[in-house]
């Protein structure tokens, strides 16, 4: 999908209610739960109780500055081609979705959720970008990168 194609269907999406979107995701969450793992030892005081819809960049990039052994990473849905972000760890078999705020078995995430990974940061990365632009969500280095991506994919 080219650039123009996903910033239109990125706009089709954000037009629908903010009830319809918080109902389909609640519904993911539900589909997830069959693969949910308890929260490892550490990180209990990192989640949130509630859902964080449209805030994967921003909720990821908050739990990656705050975990050094965090690994951010950006992907995309092979579903909807919309891009997503979450965290890895190091040596670990298991993911953190910063939207659901909830760690699940790495394999089985990737596969419940249609992901392709693109690239990763890493903690240190992603707080220097914080900090750099006082802000969290997709930052101009990443954009440029995904728009290389996309440029790439649809030669």
């Amino acid at each position: 999908m080219n650039k123009v194609a996903y910033e239109q269907k990125e706009k089709d999406v954000l037009k629908l209610p903010y009830s319809t979107r918080y109902q389909a995701l609640k519904q993911e969450k539900i589909r997830l739960k069959k693969i949910e793992i308890a929260v490892p030892v550490g990180y209990q005081d990192k989640i949130k109780k509630r859902l964080q819809p449209n805030k994967c960049f921003v909720e990821s990039i908050k739990f990656a500055r705050d975990v050094k052994e965090a690994i951010y990473c950006i992907g995309q849905f092979q579903k909807s081609e919309f891009f997503h972000a979450w965290i890895e760890f190091k040596d670990q078999d298991y993911c953190f979705d910063g939207t659901f705020q909830a760690f699940y078995p790495k394999e089985k995430y990737y596969e419940y959720r249609g992901l392709k990974k693109l690239y990763t940061r890493s903690s240190a990365e992603i707080t220097e970008l914080a900090n750099k632009y006082e802000m969290h969500g997709l930052y101009p280095e990443d954009r440029q990168k995904l728009k290389s991506l996309l440029v790439s994919s649809s030669s």
